[in-house]
């Protein structure tokens, strides 16, 4: 928020009045203000690009929001909603998720919280066959088992190297999720025509 807007939020937070554009009426306001951020509060407020009254005007309350791992009871909501979603706006019925998938969900640490739960899910809707999400459907570090996927957090290096198909397979089904399942947007985005986007998805059993 820009310095001078800062400064007229404050007075509309002090003064619960403000003045419409254009109007030359003071009118009334009855709200209750909700703020979050993203980046650290001390180094906006060293750098002015928080005002300092504003923030402690806003600090009455906080309301600290674990990370998704820590509140794995919200995950199977996030899930039903997300497959709802990215199922109508690619046209497709709505498929279920086999127990095995839906475990791998749960058992993941979500480093990217809920905005890399959303990809997932898309990514999985945009590969569903037969109605059913499967372990294969996920992105592949949702499907390593546990212990190397702690190892890769960890910064442990992985043995062993992709096929050049695992890798070609990888950036076809990435760029078909990205584009919400068009193929001409995905061929594009990798730069091949249509026609040979056609061919390797037929070659990697790739279906929409």
């Amino acid at each position: 928020m820009p310095a001078e807007l800062q400064t007229r939020f404050l007075r509309v937070l002090q003064e619960r009045e403000y003045r419409p554009l254009g109007s030359t009426q003071t009118m009334k306001a009855d709200f209750r203000a909700i703020a979050s951020t993203n980046r650290p509060v001390p180094q906006a407020l060293s750098e002015n690009r928080l005002r300092s009254d504003l923030y402690y005007r806003l600090n009455t309350f906080q309301i600290e929001v674990p990370p998704l791992r820590k509140r794995k009871q919200d995950i199977p909501p996030l899930i039903a909603a997300f497959v709802k979603q990215f199922a109508q706006q690619l046209g497709k019925p709505e498929p279920d998720i086999s127990p095995e998938a839906f475990q791998k969900l749960l058992d993941y640490s979500w480093p990217g919280n809920v905005r890399e739960l959303q990809n997932a899910i898309e990514y999985a809707v945009v590969l569903a066959r037969q109605g059913m999400i499967e372990v294969k459907e996920l992105p592949a570090e949702i499907q390593l088992p546990t212990a190397l996927q702690q190892a890769e957090l960890a910064g442990l290096p992985r043995s062993g190297v992709q096929s050049l198909d695992d890798v070609e397979r990888t950036a076809i089904i990435q760029a078909l999720a990205e584009c919400h399942g068009n193929k001409k947007k995905a061929a594009e985005l990798l730069g091949i025509q249509r026609p040979t986007l056609y061919n390797k998805m037929k070659r990697y059993a790739i279906e929409l």
